[in-house]
């Protein structure tokens, strides 16, 4: 349930495709259509030439049955069931995949100097275990199926706050009690590995509204300190030793003080990856792309409109596109979304643009 609604694991799929390089890309058919990857191309972003989509969650399980007996690897950046996927297809240890996002083990990964203060204790002990913390402090969740956005974290102000969190948590063996802390600047470091070298990408400033993630800034302005990129260097580097391949989005909040403090690790693209990534080539192409934010946009009015408004704002050199989903039946829970960067010179401009959006349907 920390995963979200099959429609929601859905269009996280999509998010992979420009990412994929020449791998062979698994993602939901509502995100490879026809339309979705017209648009895609049109924006030049390099889809693979092949890829895998499945229909639903049945049709995804027999997919990754199917590779398996074919002798491929198979690599997941989130964790599945261990039946899902034999061990001579695995290409991340699934039990590393687990600890590296489980959040009761950040000290496993983080230097004591710059893990925030915290207690982990059992669901039915956290308000004894929280009695040692001022208000307000966080709750998390420990588990070791990642999770994003903050869905496993909590807030508590208050000894009602802490019960109904309780309560909703109820099933979840371990929770983390952690020290609230005020940041000066909020985070998320891109580092890839290969098993052999670590390569920093890049950061993106977070834009959060409680425990929500909203997006991220992409700018001069969101560039890491150099402490941070070297703590960040050192969490990746422990994750390499135990055999992680790939990339990671680790979340560094920067004190009154200057001190890094790493709060959260995502061994697994998020939210800034994409921006990072294509930062250097947005802003070659044009002044008017030197900063970015990502953002979600439902597309209320149905997918054609969605994805007429989404080419046009292309088009206008405002927006880029990097992740659709159009699902075959339309609900109230389930709108068709698009993922991009809204683009500007600024970040004034970014405002400016993101309102342009939100009148043209993308908001």
């Amino acid at each position: 349930r920390f995963q979200g609604t099959r429609a929601a694991r859905d269009q996280r799929t999509a998010a992979y495709l420009p990412l994929s390089g020449t791998a062979v890309g698994i993602a939901s058919r509502a995100t490879v259509t026809p339309a979705i990857l017209t648009l895609l191309e049109e924006a030049g972003l390099p889809i693979p030439a092949a890829h895998y989509g499945y229909p639903d969650e049945r049709g995804y399980e027999r997919l990754l049955a199917r590779l398996a007996q074919q002798r491929h690897r198979i690599a997941v950046t989130h964790q599945h069931p261990l039946e899902q996927i034999p061990a001579p297809a695995w290409w991340i240890d699934p039990r590393l995949l687990a600890d590296l996002n489980d959040k009761a083990l950040l000290s496993r990964w983080v230097p004591r100097a710059h893990c925030p203060r915290r207690v982990v204790a059992p669901l039915d002990e956290v308000r004894q275990a929280a009695r040692g913390f001022r208000t307000p402090f966080l709750l998390k969740a420990s588990t070791g199926w990642s999770s994003g956005a903050g869905m496993v974290v909590r807030i508590v102000s208050s000894p009602a706050q802490g019960r109904a969190v309780i309560k909703e948590w109820r099933g979840a063996e371990t929770v983390v009690v952690e020290e609230f802390q005020t940041f000066t600047r909020n985070l998320c470091l891109n580092y890839a590995t290969d098993g052999k070298r670590i390569r920093y990408l890049g950061s993106g400033e977070q834009r959060v509204d409680g425990t929500a993630y909203l997006g991220s800034w992409v700018d001069q302005e969101a560039e890491a300190p150099k402490a941070a990129i070297a703590l960040g260097h050192e969490i990746m580097e422990r994750g390499r030793r135990q055999g992680y391949v790939g990339i990671a989005g680790l979340d560094i909040g920067i004190t009154r003080t200057g001190r890094p403090v790493a709060f959260d690790l995502n061994f697994r693209t998020c939210g800034s990856t994409f921006s990072v990534l294509y930062r250097d080539a947005l802003r070659r192409r044009s002044r008017e792309a030197s900063c970015s934010d990502t953002i979600r946009a439902v597309g209320r009015h149905g997918a054609q409109r969605m994805l007429a408004s989404a080419r046009a704002a292309m088009r206008a050199g405002i927006f880029l596109p990097c992740a659709i989903f159009t699902p075959v039946l339309e609900t109230r829970q389930t709108h068709p979304v698009v993922y991009g960067l809204v683009l500007g010179r600024d970040r004034s401009a970014v405002e400016e643009n993101r309102t342009r959006l939100a009148r043209a349907g993308l908001g």
